[in-house]
């Protein structure tokens, strides 16, 4: 082993190059175990929260897309609605008509009768049956008139 040499200003000379007077290097600092333990909890932890925001994101998009099912279905449930408004004010209106015209029909209904009364009594010939078939023809088809007209 050597002595370092020093000089007039009482620095060190450099030491000769080679081996025998090469420096060691540093001995390598080990780290305490708390920091180890300390750095797996923060890795953990990292972990973690990277797990929860993808729950996070996913749950997001589910409720996302179960919230615009539930607006289509509310448009289709509003749209059917309205139609069946409009098809129940149709079916009304074609009940009405339907009552309009069989009350028609039936106040017709006589006058038609009398009116084939008098062919038969004209295929007969018959004068007699043919007098009163056109008065009482009159009376009726004078009803129908007044019932359809009003």
């Amino acid at each position: 082993m050597s002595y370092p040499q020093y000089g007039p200003e009482g620095q060190p000379y450099p030491a000769p190059a080679g081996p025998a007077y090469s420096t060691p290097p540093p001995a390598r600092q080990q780290l305490p175990v708390t920091t180890l333990v300390l750095g797996v909890v923060c890795l953990l932890l990292l972990v973690l929260a990277g797990i929860g925001l993808g729950l996070y994101v996913n749950e997001r998009r589910r409720h996302n897309a179960t919230e615009a099912l539930l607006r289509d279905r509310d448009t289709t449930i509003t749209e059917t609605e309205s139609r069946a408004d409009d098809l129940d004010a149709r079916l009304n209106n074609t009940e009405d008509q339907l009552s309009e015209i069989t009350g028609e029909r039936d106040a017709l209904l006589p006058c038609m009768r009398r009116a084939q009364e008098i062919f038969d009594a004209l295929r007969r010939d018959d004068d007699d049956d043919l007098g009163t078939a056109l008065e009482m023809g009159i009376t009726a088809c004078a009803e129908a008139e007044e019932a359809v007209d009003s």
